[in-house]
């Protein structure tokens, strides 16, 4: 990666560096998949859409928990120039890194 694209990465997550470690964590995996959601005032989802597609709350929900009760982690690794994951699915992974990837792109 260019200086410039690790600058438009550091936009998208947020940098942590120690004991020669040098990352770029991603907080928000799931918008980064492609979930949105609406929801009441008592925090239930009324309406998900996935990659702009609608789809149903049951759905969303589960797609939601899948990252939040495993603690889904991805991160960009500057000291080896790839981006890893943590508690994650190998196909998720690789919807993010993609929408990742495609995000910086589109900045340029």
């Amino acid at each position: 990666m260019t200086n410039g694209e690790i600058g438009k990465l550091k936009g998208l997550g947020h940098e942590w560096q120690k004991d020669g470690y040098h990352r770029i964590y991603f907080d928000n995996v799931i918008e980064l998949y492609g979930l949105k959601t609406t929801h009441y005032n008592t925090g239930n989802i009324s309406s998900a859409c996935l990659r702009g597609e609608k789809i149903s709350n049951t759905q969303a929900l589960k797609i939601r928990d899948r990252f939040v009760f495993a603690d889904a982690k991805v991160w960009f690794d500057i000291v080896d120039g790839k981006f890893r994951g943590k508690n994650i699915g190998q196909d998720d992974f690789n919807d993010i890194v993609a929408e990742i990837r495609n995000r910086i792109k589109e900045a340029n």
